[in-house]
């Protein structure tokens, strides 16, 4: 099989791994609403995989904020990690889903507007875009399913 190059390697990773990503947010929807006996392990299982997803996302923002010397981006994205562990443990983990639905759109948001990010690919700006939307949906989508 021949070797794909550099510039096609990466973008095919990228996509490869952020879509693979998205399988507990695709999967929690659909055993919230069929396995009702098992709906609270669910629900904790994907908002702690949100939690962790939000923390990976903010905790690239130091490699880039180190380089590009960004002190208010280290700050912000401890900031971000700080409300989502913090919503996490006082609002439980049913709770937390819309939270952290909205956070990760925040943390896109401020990716898709910060100078320190305008130097993203763009295949990566849009597939963050379409991930980050698939993910938001599927965490409230499992709150809903769970509320009332």
């Amino acid at each position: 099989m021949p070797r794909a190059d550099k510039s096609t390697a990466v973008p095919a990773t990228a996509q490869w791994l952020g879509r693979a990503g998205l399988l507990p947010f695709l999967l929690g929807p659909v055993l919230v609403a069929t396995d009702p006996a098992h709906r609270g392990v669910y629900v904790e299982a994907l908002s702690v995989y949100g939690l962790c997803i939000l923390c990976f996302l903010a905790g690239s923002w130091w490699g880039l904020s180190l380089i590009r010397r960004y002190a208010v981006m280290l700050i912000a994205s401890n900031v971000v990690v700080v409300v989502g562990v913090l919503g996490w443990v006082v609002l439980g983990a049913h709770q937390a889903l819309p939270l952290l639905a909205c956070l990760l759109v925040m943390v896109l948001l401020v990716e898709w507007r910060h100078p320190l990010f305008l130097a993203q690919p763009h295949y990566y700006r849009k597939l963050r875009g379409n991930l980050t939307v698939v993910a938001a949906i599927g965490l409230l989508l499992s709150w809903a399913l769970t509320s009332g």
